[in-house]
């Protein structure tokens, strides 16, 4: 086997949990749920989440995202072939660096050179990604 060299392994893949919000029970089936996570990156695992109320489905995913790319904070989905659209957002647990203004990993919003003219008087509200 040759040696390779560390500097040239690239490190582009990380795995990730992230909660499906926005999701209708009648839809949730694991072909739905992978489908979903694979739209994100490549889908490895799924859970229901218990909540209190029984018309309201959370679900998890685990899935492995190319940390080059922003993150998707919705999908906007369509159901049974019809003109009926259903919009579902992410939330993406225990994120290492992150910035809120261009949604990428690996830095944070002061340190960003994506975010054009990032003006301090901004509001959190107008920021696509957060916090």
């Amino acid at each position: 086997m040759p040696e390779e060299n560390l500097m040239d392994i690239e490190l582009n893949w990380c795995s990730f949990h992230v909660f499906i919000h926005g999701f209708p029970i009648r839809m949730m089936t694991r072909e739905v749920v992978e489908y979903i996570g694979n739209m994100l990156g490549v889908f490895l695992d799924s859970e229901h989440v218990q909540t209190q109320f029984k018309w309201e489905a959370k679900v998890r995913i685990q899935v492995s995202l190319d940390v080059r790319n922003p993150l998707t904070r919705a999908l906007c989905l369509g159901w049974m072939g019809g003109e009926d659209k259903i919009m579902v957002t992410f939330t993406y647990e225990r994120l290492p660096n992150f910035c809120y203004g261009c949604g990428l990993l690996g830095h944070i919003m002061r340190d960003c050179k994506y975010q054009l003219e990032y003006m301090e008087g901004q509001r959190k509200e107008d920021l696509l990604y957060g916090p």
